[in-house]
Protein backbone atom coordinates (compact mmCIF):
# COMPACT_ATOMS: atom_id res chain seq x y z
CA UNK A 1 0.00 0.00 0.00
CA UNK A 2 1.65 3.20 -0.73
CA UNK A 3 1.60 5.32 2.10
CA UNK A 4 3.58 9.34 1.22
CA UNK A 5 3.59 9.85 5.20
CA UNK A 6 6.63 7.09 5.40
CA UNK A 7 9.27 9.48 5.01
CA UNK A 8 9.54 12.22 7.21
CA UNK A 9 11.12 15.90 6.69
CA UNK A 10 14.48 16.53 8.21
CA UNK A 11 14.04 18.31 11.33
CA UNK A 12 17.18 19.90 10.91
CA UNK A 13 19.78 20.83 8.26
CA UNK A 14 23.07 21.64 9.17
CA UNK A 15 23.57 24.72 7.23
CA UNK A 16 20.94 26.42 7.94
CA UNK A 17 19.66 28.99 10.48
CA UNK A 18 18.06 28.44 13.64
CA UNK A 19 15.05 29.92 13.01
CA UNK A 20 14.77 27.62 9.96
CA UNK A 21 15.58 24.71 11.94
CA UNK A 22 12.62 26.15 14.35
CA UNK A 23 10.26 26.16 11.23
CA UNK A 24 11.69 22.78 10.27
CA UNK A 25 10.92 21.27 13.83
CA UNK A 26 7.46 22.58 13.63
CA UNK A 27 6.49 21.00 10.58
CA UNK A 28 8.11 17.59 11.43
CA UNK A 29 5.95 18.13 14.34
CA UNK A 30 2.70 18.50 12.42
CA UNK A 31 4.16 15.53 10.20
CA UNK A 32 3.79 12.94 13.11
CA UNK A 33 0.28 14.33 14.09
CA UNK A 34 -0.87 13.79 10.53
CA UNK A 35 0.83 10.33 9.97
CA UNK A 36 -0.71 9.49 13.53
CA UNK A 37 -3.93 9.90 12.37
CA UNK A 38 -3.29 8.37 8.90
CA UNK A 39 -2.11 5.02 10.80
CA UNK A 40 -5.08 5.07 12.99
CA UNK A 41 -7.93 5.92 10.18
CA UNK A 42 -6.25 2.93 8.38
CA UNK A 43 -6.78 1.24 11.12
CA UNK A 44 -9.93 1.88 11.66
CA UNK A 45 -11.10 1.28 8.54
CA UNK A 46 -9.26 -2.81 8.80
CA UNK A 47 -11.07 -3.03 11.51
CA UNK A 48 -14.23 -1.89 10.00
CA UNK A 49 -13.58 -4.27 7.32
CA UNK A 50 -12.62 -7.29 9.96
CA UNK A 51 -15.74 -6.73 11.16
CA UNK A 52 -17.71 -6.84 8.54
CA UNK A 53 -16.60 -9.91 6.73
CA UNK A 54 -16.94 -11.57 10.44
CA UNK A 55 -20.58 -10.10 10.44
CA UNK A 56 -21.04 -11.78 6.21
CA UNK A 57 -19.46 -15.07 7.31
CA UNK A 58 -21.46 -15.67 10.55
CA UNK A 59 -24.76 -15.03 8.28
CA UNK A 60 -23.39 -17.16 5.74
CA UNK A 61 -22.63 -20.31 7.76
CA UNK A 62 -26.00 -19.68 9.57
CA UNK A 63 -27.51 -19.68 6.24
CA UNK A 64 -25.59 -22.94 5.16
CA UNK A 65 -26.78 -25.11 8.36
CA UNK A 66 -30.67 -23.89 7.68
CA UNK A 67 -30.05 -25.21 4.07
CA UNK A 68 -28.13 -28.77 4.91
CA UNK A 69 -30.73 -28.94 7.47
CA UNK A 70 -33.66 -28.35 5.00
CA UNK A 71 -31.89 -31.22 2.41
CA UNK A 72 -31.68 -33.50 5.48
CA UNK A 73 -35.21 -33.01 5.47
CA UNK A 74 -36.10 -33.20 2.27
CA UNK A 75 -34.07 -36.31 1.73
CA UNK A 76 -36.10 -38.03 4.42
CA UNK A 77 -38.85 -37.30 2.80
CA UNK A 78 -38.00 -38.51 -0.49
CA UNK A 79 -36.50 -42.23 0.52
CA UNK A 80 -39.67 -42.55 2.33
CA UNK A 81 -41.69 -41.82 -1.01
CA UNK A 82 -39.06 -43.82 -3.67
CA UNK A 83 -39.34 -46.97 -0.97
CA UNK A 84 -42.93 -46.93 -0.62
CA UNK A 85 -43.28 -46.62 -4.37
CA UNK A 86 -40.75 -49.55 -5.07
CA UNK A 87 -42.78 -51.65 -2.86
CA UNK A 88 -45.40 -50.69 -4.19
CA UNK A 89 -44.03 -51.35 -8.41
CA UNK A 90 -42.90 -54.99 -6.51
CA UNK A 91 -46.65 -55.89 -5.52
CA UNK A 92 -47.60 -54.84 -9.44
CA UNK A 93 -45.06 -57.10 -10.48
CA UNK A 94 -45.79 -59.94 -8.48
CA UNK A 95 -49.23 -59.53 -10.19
CA UNK A 96 -47.94 -58.49 -13.42
CA UNK A 97 -50.74 -59.52 -15.39
CA UNK A 98 -53.33 -58.31 -13.39
CA UNK A 99 -51.86 -54.97 -12.17
CA UNK A 100 -49.89 -53.35 -15.74
CA UNK A 101 -52.77 -51.04 -16.03
CA UNK A 102 -51.97 -49.60 -12.36
CA UNK A 103 -48.12 -50.09 -12.61
CA UNK A 104 -48.67 -47.33 -15.87
CA UNK A 105 -50.50 -45.22 -13.27
CA UNK A 106 -47.94 -45.76 -10.50
CA UNK A 107 -45.27 -44.55 -13.07
CA UNK A 108 -46.99 -41.43 -14.54
CA UNK A 109 -47.71 -40.65 -11.16
CA UNK A 110 -43.81 -41.17 -9.92
CA UNK A 111 -42.70 -38.84 -13.00
CA UNK A 112 -45.08 -36.82 -12.00
CA UNK A 113 -43.32 -36.04 -8.76
CA UNK A 114 -41.38 -32.87 -8.04
CA UNK A 115 -38.66 -32.55 -5.06
CA UNK A 116 -37.26 -29.13 -4.84
CA UNK A 117 -34.92 -27.66 -2.78
CA UNK A 118 -35.14 -24.48 -0.68
CA UNK A 119 -35.03 -21.48 -2.84
CA UNK A 120 -32.38 -18.55 -2.50
CA UNK A 121 -33.65 -14.94 -2.33
CA UNK A 122 -31.48 -12.06 -2.00
CA UNK A 123 -32.88 -9.52 0.56
CA UNK A 124 -32.20 -5.77 0.44
CA UNK A 125 -29.74 -4.87 3.60
CA UNK A 126 -28.07 -1.80 4.84
CA UNK A 127 -24.52 -2.10 5.66
CA UNK A 128 -22.74 0.93 7.04
CA UNK A 129 -18.97 1.80 5.29
CA UNK A 130 -16.85 3.89 6.18
CA UNK A 131 -15.48 6.67 3.38
CA UNK A 132 -12.77 9.18 3.80
CA UNK A 133 -13.83 12.35 4.01
CA UNK A 134 -10.70 15.03 2.75
CA UNK A 135 -10.69 18.33 4.67
CA UNK A 136 -11.23 19.98 1.36
CA UNK A 137 -14.73 18.03 0.81
CA UNK A 138 -15.50 19.05 4.50
CA UNK A 139 -14.54 22.57 3.97
CA UNK A 140 -17.25 22.34 0.82
CA UNK A 141 -19.60 20.95 2.44
CA UNK A 142 -19.91 23.04 5.39
CA UNK A 143 -19.44 25.99 2.87
CA UNK A 144 -22.39 24.85 0.95
CA UNK A 145 -24.06 24.33 4.40
CA UNK A 146 -23.81 27.56 5.43
CA UNK A 147 -24.87 29.19 2.29
CA UNK A 148 -28.49 27.15 2.46
CA UNK A 149 -28.57 28.14 6.11
CA UNK A 150 -28.02 32.12 5.10
CA UNK A 151 -30.66 31.29 2.60
CA UNK A 152 -33.40 29.95 4.99
CA UNK A 153 -32.71 32.42 7.78
CA UNK A 154 -32.70 35.80 5.17
CA UNK A 155 -36.38 34.30 4.40
CA UNK A 156 -37.44 34.20 7.46
CA UNK A 157 -36.31 37.62 8.39
CA UNK A 158 -38.77 39.17 5.28
CA UNK A 159 -41.44 41.02 6.45
CA UNK A 160 -44.88 38.59 6.52
CA UNK A 161 -46.72 40.44 3.97
CA UNK A 162 -43.60 40.65 1.32
CA UNK A 163 -42.62 37.60 -1.02
CA UNK A 164 -39.78 36.19 -1.20
CA UNK A 165 -39.74 35.26 -4.52
CA UNK A 166 -37.39 37.00 -7.01
CA UNK A 167 -40.01 37.70 -9.20
CA UNK A 168 -42.36 39.15 -7.53
CA UNK A 169 -42.99 42.71 -6.52
CA UNK A 170 -46.23 42.41 -4.85
CA UNK A 171 -47.19 43.19 -1.10
CA UNK A 172 -50.11 41.71 0.80
CA UNK A 173 -53.38 43.96 0.59
CA UNK A 174 -52.70 45.43 4.23
CA UNK A 175 -51.76 48.72 4.40
CA UNK A 176 -49.14 50.17 5.88
CA UNK A 177 -49.83 53.16 8.18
Amino acid sequence: MNNSLTEPPSRKAFNSSKEENTIREIFYRHWEKMKDQMLWARDEINRWRQKSTADINTYADQQIRILNDYCARQRHAFEESRRANIDIAAAYAHHATQQSGLFDQLREACSKLEFQMAKLEIIKSSIDYIRVITVEDHTKNNYNNSIIKQSTNADDNLPKNISSSPNSTTASSDKVK
